[in-house]
């Protein structure tokens, strides 16, 4: 019988999974499978070093990912950043596009995207929902999907259950980490992310433009 049908029950979770962990577990299969599945899309002949087999098997997984989720589909919120000099936002248009190709719900929070140069309408058009405040975001979010952490006036606001994902530095913040852990939420941080290889493909790009940053900053200051 598939796991996929009949997910297993762990004495973590009363009656089994919830909703948001197998969802969890759908994305993280995703991203896991997704760099192999576009291999196997472009052709095997052009990637010899990935077993027939391994090819069948990522295909039959991608198969069952997908039925599982016409099953399972998740609510996506955007909110807009609110730490001090904080412009970017978690989730581009296209991205949005993406989610929607996959049967998820995205919300974004109103003018989320301004300040990094993407107009609400802009999101309209890739299928995401405006919604008008981060209050709305977080009560009807399964998943938050965020560039930094939650801050102390939206403590309140995290569910149990619900997956807040972003940039969280935990190390830096006992009080924050100890703040997560009684929500009862289920936190993810980007920096802890890692490939097959070890490597933090998440990580990697922040430590880069902080880099340059610092070069430039320095630079002006001379």
């Amino acid at each position: 019988m598939s796991p996929f049908e009949n997910p297993p029950k762990y004495p973590f979770f009363k009656g089994g999974l919830s909703k948001a962990s197998l969802n969890l577990m759908v994305l993280t299969c995703q991203l896991r499978c997704a760099g192999l599945l576009n291999l196997v899309a472009s052709g095997t002949r052009q990637q010899p070093s990935i077993a027939p087999q391994r090819v069948v098997f990522l295909q039959e997984a991608h198969k069952r990912i997908l039925l599982f989720q016409r099953k399972i589909a998740m609510i996506v919120g955007i909110p807009k950043e609110i730490k001090a000099d904080e412009n970017r936002v978690a989730m581009t248009p296209a991205g949005v596009e993406i989610m929607k190709q996959n049967r998820h719900t995205v919300l974004i929070e109103k003018q989320a995207g301004k300040s990094s140069g993407f107009e609400d309408v802009v999101y309209e058009h890739a299928g995401a929902e405006i919604v008008a405040s981060s209050k709305d975001i977080f009560n009807r979010s399964e998943m938050i999907l965020r560039v930094k952490e939650p801050q102390p006036s939206e403590f309140d606001d995290l569910k149990e259950g619900q997956i807040y994902f972003s940039y969280l530095h935990l190390a830096a913040s006992e009080k924050l980490a100890r703040t997560l852990i009684e929500t009862g939420s289920i936190n993810i941080a980007y920096e802890t992310i890692q490939k097959d290889d070890g490597s933090l493909p998440l990580l990697k790009p922040m430590s880069e433009v902080a880099g340059l940053s610092f070069i430039y900053r320095r630079t002006r200051l001379r």
